[in-house]
């Protein structure tokens, strides 16, 4: 009989190492893989990861290889089949999951992987510069900050602050493998990583934007399309990492990519480290659209609009009603104000008031709001206190928001808002994302929109000069790829913050469109006066 050589065993390995991956997917729950990050890289990226990453290393160069989240062992696997890796000074993968680690250790080690089934986290790293290794592939656990304990985080924290870098509470816990594996990685050494790509937008991944300008040369980074999901059971938008531990050298250019195969990347931008900033959004370089122009004195959109969240009531089937169950509850009139439906009911981008100030032509829904201590509602209003009773009996009142709130059937101040903005979102037919949409109506919003107020000198403005919001709403409803100043999740999936948006620059058209009114008024943005009609 033929004996099989090592080629052929590590090909038969992978077809049980993937049988031994899906088994495992199905018979794990899917909330607790999500609560412990514990999603499994498909083969056909793994080995485009280790081959970009092998080829980064000289070719007399014996691998010292580490995979600090093993799981099931698919880099391993890449390794030993497609990058005519044959002999290793080592091969170490850590797997704090003794189920995963337990696979691994029966597939691979006759191999030559060592299998460690500990927290790769709280390992202590090689003293000596030859026992690191010199290529790290790695998909760390994507563990959200919530998911992690208080004592988990202080650990984590004092250990990434020995390396002198710091991590915020919000950081999830791939930011913490990822300066972690620092002390693994020799001088010299090539690391891969797979990561979301929240980590280039969010304050948070200021740290690891800043690892990769200072401690590093970051050679790539290549973000998949946010609709092109490389997990079929994580809605994440992805991210792949490539960077050298060495300094980087002067005038050095990072290549930002993107596309579906990260070694034929269809968008290539090459940027120079100097123009780069931990400080700034590096989302935005992958958008191949152009930015729009930004005006001398960077006027933002937080110079002309309070930016607030719509408001959030803890319980919205209890304290938002329709009118039939206005009607069958008997609820005063006095205590419900209109609210603005959801964004699916609002067809056009206009909002029109009927003669009571509800939204025309939409659901009219009501929103609860009672400022009088409860004894005063026993007193006066019984079908009210019939129906706070209720949501006592349902532990309404009880709720995180409803208890901070006194009374607790009384809600957030926010009046009408003459233009709203969608919170989440994705890209519709004709491109857009964000959508804003003007509010004639005196209805409320809930925080599924953010609202725009006009601060003081462009609502005085706008009452001499009652044309002004409605042309200032059709230029901002046109300004391109404002959603760039949010963030993006996986299946395209938008989401913009208050002070995003408030911080999205003002380009020169809507300047322009400004200094031509002729109200008399001068706006003072920055440092620099906006003067009506000069």
């Amino acid at each position: 009989m033929r004996l099989l050589d090592r080629d052929e065993r590590a090909n038969l390995i992978e077809a049980e190492r993937a049988a031994a991956q899906a088994a495992f997917d199905k018979s794990v729950v899917s909330l607790e893989r999500n609560i412990h990050g514990q999603y499994s890289t498909p083969p056909a990226l793994a080995d485009s990861m280790v081959l970009l990453g092998k080829g980064l290393l000289p070719a007399d160069v014996p691998v010292r290889f580490l995979d600090p989240a093993l799981g099931t062992g698919v880099f391993f696997s890449s390794l030993l089949r497609v990058s005519e890796f044959k002999t290793a000074d080592s091969a170490v993968g850590f797997e704090l999951d003794p189920r995963l680690a337990a696979v691994s250790n029966r597939l691979w080690q006759p191999l030559g992987l060592d299998v460690r089934a500990e927290d790769f986290t709280s390992s202590p790293p090689p003293g000596e510069e030859a026992m690191r290794a010199n290529l790290i592939v790695c998909n760390p656990p994507y563990v959200r900050h919530h998911h992690l304990s208080s004592e988990l985080k202080q650990q984590l924290k004092r250990r990434v602050s020995l390396m002198g870098q710091g991590l915020s509470g919000l950081a999830g816990l791939y930011c913490y493998f990822l300066l972690i594996a620092d002390a693994w990685l020799a001088s010299e050494g090539v690391a891969v990583w797979i990561v979301p790509a929240e980590f280039l937008d969010v304050n948070y991944g200021g740290a690891i934007r800043q690892y990769l300008l200072r401690n590093v040369t970051t050679l790539q980074v290549h973000r998949f399309a946010p609709e092109d999901l490389q997990f079929n059971d994580a809605l994440v938008t992805s991210v792949i990492l490539v960077y050298k531990k060495s300094r980087p050298p002067a005038n050095h250019r990072v290549k930002f990519t993107s596309g579906k195969d990260i070694l034929s990347p269809e968008v290539c931008l090459e940027v120079e480290i100097d123009r780069l900033s931990s400080k700034e959004k590096w989302g935005l370089l992958f958008s191949s659209a152009t930015k729009p122009a930004i005006g001398e004195g960077h006027a933002t959109l937080g110079d002309f609009f309070y930016v607030k969240r719509g408001l959030a009531t803890g319980a919205n089937k209890f304290f938002i009603l329709n009118e039939a169950e206005v009607n069958a509850l008997q609820l005063p009139s006095e205590f419900l104000r209109p609210i603005l439906p959801s964004q699916r009911s609002i067809e056009g981008d206009f909002v029109y008031a009927d003669s009571e100030g509800f939204p025309k032509s939409l659901p009219r829904l009501m929103l609860l709001d009672c400022a009088l201590p409860r004894h005063v509602v026993v007193k006066r209003y019984p079908s009210l206190d019939s129906y706070l009773r209720k949501g006592e009996n349902e532990g309404i009142h009880e709720r995180y928001l409803a208890r901070s709130r006194s009374p607790w059937y009384s809600q957030e101040r926010r009046p009408p808002a003459p233009i709203v903005c969608t919170y989440m979102s994705r890209r519709r037919a004709d491109g857009a994302s964000l959508r804003f949409i003007r509010n004639y109506s005196q209805a409320t919003a809930a925080n599924v929109f953010l609202l725009l107020y006009p601060r003081a000198m462009l609502g005085e403005a706008a009452a001499t000069d009652p044309g002004l919001l409605d042309l200032l709403f059709n230029l901002l409803r046109t300004v391109p790829n404002i959603e760039l100043s949010g963030r993006i999740y996986g299946g395209g999936l938008h989401k913009m913050e208050p002070r995003e948006l408030s911080n999205f620059p003002i380009p020169d058209n809507i300047i322009d469109f400004l200094r031509s009114r002729e109200t008399g008024k001068d706006f003072i943005v920055g440092q620099k006066a906006l003067a009506f009609g000069a």
